[in-house]
């Protein structure tokens, strides 16, 4: 996505993108590779590293950090507007299966996932992520 979002600029060798790799590891997941991303602009730097998969509500989190700054992108269920909590009750009993009340169901479920720009607590949303929003937090992590 982000390459595409940047693709005019590299071509016409307004910024520069290199890859690198990073290992994360992740109870129950254990260690794995993943790409950070280093955007040079301006003789600026901003880098876009991937945070994790083990996170509430979502699929995966990337952060941008710039001189000053940092925008949180989440993958999350299409649509959402933020975070939803549910909370549930019910009665144990030795012959219920705990799992039927896990998250993991829910997520299961899901067909559709798409990339989201989360805002600061305490008022957590979630806003669209296109081209213009990927500037925008461009420009928030450089210029503050």
């Amino acid at each position: 996505m982000v390459d595409g979002f940047i693709l005019d600029y590299v071509k016409a060798d307004q910024l520069l993108c290199t890859r690198s790799n990073k290992t994360l590891n992740e109870e129950n997941i254990g260690s794995y590779d993943v790409d950070v991303l280093t955007i040079k602009i301006i003789g600026t730097t901003i880098t876009l590293t991937p945070i994790g998969t083990l996170l509430i509500g979502g699929k995966e989190r990337i952060d941008m950090v710039g001189p000053k700054g940092k925008v949180k992108f989440v993958l999350v269920p299409k649509g959402s507007t933020g975070p939803r909590i549910v909370v549930r009750e019910a009665e144990c009993h030795n012959d219920i299966d705990i799992h039927d009340f896990s998250e993991t169901k829910k997520e299961e479920s899901i067909r559709e996932w798409e990339w989201r720009i989360m805002t600061s607590p305490p008022q957590i949303s979630y806003l669209p992520l296109d081209g213009d929003a990927f500037y925008s937090a461009m420009l928030e992590v450089i210029n503050g």
